[in-house]
């Protein structure tokens, strides 16, 4: 990779990391919603430059999903096994079409469990899919020279993982997941 290439890569890691840190702050799942589309962008532009064409199709499809999420939550449409199946379907064949070396596993892998992980409503569950994927992002990530998107991933399984924790103190206090806020990634508050 030139040295141009490197760096629009690291800043738009750096976009990334601003979103990702703001993300996780919102209470509302529709903002929540629409910063994630900004990080997978952001993620997907580094990955096309830095020239890893299967991590930038999968964080390009993570958009469309998160997309998908924000306009059919709102219409009170659910997100299916039929639908987790087709995207699911569209990262393998976008991990053909584009690959290249054994490393493209690796955002394979990390985007169906990030996608299986929105698809479980119960946090106690989903959250642990989300950690693993992150630290798959982070080795992609080294690899493809793309320091900055490995610190975002990184900040984000620690947020993730210290929100477990906290969901998991709470727990032993009697407070289910599903009475916590922490307990509702897939029921955020919504707008009045």
């Amino acid at each position: 990779m030139e040295a141009m290439g490197f760096l629009f890569a690291q800043i738009f890691g750096a976009f990334a990391l601003v979103f990702v840190s703001i993300s996780y702050f919102l209470r509302d799942r529709y903002k929540f919603l629409l910063v994630q589309i900004c990080v997978n962008f952001c993620y997907s532009a580094a990955f096309f430059i830095a020239g890893t064409y299967v991590g930038a199709a999968m964080m390009l499809t993570a958009s469309f999903r998160c997309l998908y999420l924000f306009i059919f939550e709102k219409k009170s449409f659910k997100y299916t096994n039929y639908f987790l199946s087709v995207f699911i379907v569209i990262y393998i064949v976008l991990a053909i079409v584009f690959w290249v070396n054994w490393l493209d596993i690796m955002p394979l892998i990390a985007s169906i469990l990030f996608t299986v992980g929105f698809a479980i409503k119960n946090i106690a569950i989903g959250r642990p899919f989300f950690i693993v994927a992150c630290l798959l992002y982070v080795v992609y990530d080294i690899f493809a020279m793309t320091y900055i998107s490995a610190a975002s991933n990184l900040l984000e399984a620690i947020v993730v993982f210290c929100s477990i924790i906290k969901l998991c103190s709470n727990f032993g206090k009697g407070v289910q997941p599903s009475q916590t806020d922490e307990g509702k990634l897939c029921e955020y508050k919504e707008k009045d």
